[in-house]
């Protein structure tokens, strides 16, 4: 309250651990009162084509949603014009049985049919909760502090995407994993009997070790 310029953001490796990651803050926005009750629930999915991730979307006001392309909205002048594209997260002011009416971080508010947010007249919506992001999608956000969070460890995080969402902050970066996955990482990688307790600085490093690895896509001329 007392920094009207601070600003935070989530990111994680996964869509679905956005979604999970997701779900317990709307929970705790709820509790805030910064949320109402949900007005609508969806059929939703994500970006993903044939192997798309698809779950129920329910909605209230105050609810923060993300975008998975470029999307269309009825302005009050009448006027239809894009209002986001993929990865941009809205705020939905109101809820209708035709639409919803989100507002950007710039302010401006805009009517958004669910036909706009349907891709080839399917029946689910591209639109998830936007209190977290993927990495991939965060990327070129700066803000005061960071969470990079890895709800299931960090066994899909190479030192690519380490360093995207270690340097969205301009003050402090907090890094956020898997005790139990990170155990099972370092198990499964120590010879069958090895009876040796696992301390805190072998999670430590299993977690460095997978921040260091720089994979090489090999192309064509290297065939």
């Amino acid at each position: 309250a007392a920094r009207p310029d601070y600003s935070i953001s989530i990111s994680t490796p996964t869509n679905a651990d956005a979604h999970a990651v997701s779900l317990a803050l709307r929970a705790k926005r709820r509790e805030l009162g910064e949320i109402g009750e949900d007005k609508i629930t969806l059929p939703a999915a994500d970006a993903g084509g044939m192997e798309a991730r698809t779950f129920d979307l329910a909605l209230a006001v105050g609810d923060r949603v993300r975008l998975f392309r470029r999307t269309n909205a009825v302005f009050k002048s009448g006027r239809a014009s894009n209002i986001g594209r993929n990865g941009s997260v809205l705020t939905v002011a109101d809820i209708s049985t035709e639409g919803l009416t989100l507002r950007a971080a710039s302010g401006k508010k805009g009517f958004v049919p669910f036909a706009n947010l349907r891709p080839d007249g399917g029946e689910r919506v591209l639109l998830d909760y936007g209190e977290a992001l993927t990495t991939n999608t965060a990327q070129g956000s700066t803000v005061s502090e960071h969470i990079h969070a890895l709800p299931a460890g960090s066994a899909l995080v190479s030192a690519f995407g380490a360093y995207t969402s270690g340097s969205r902050h301009k003050e402090q970066n907090f890094i956020v994993s898997s005790e139990g996955a990170e155990r099972e990482e370092v198990a499964g990688r120590r010879p069958l009997g090895d009876a040796r307790q696992i301390e805190s600085e072998d999670l430590i490093g299993n977690i460095v070790r997978n921040f260091a690895r720089q994979p090489v896509k090999e192309a064509s001329l290297d065939l």
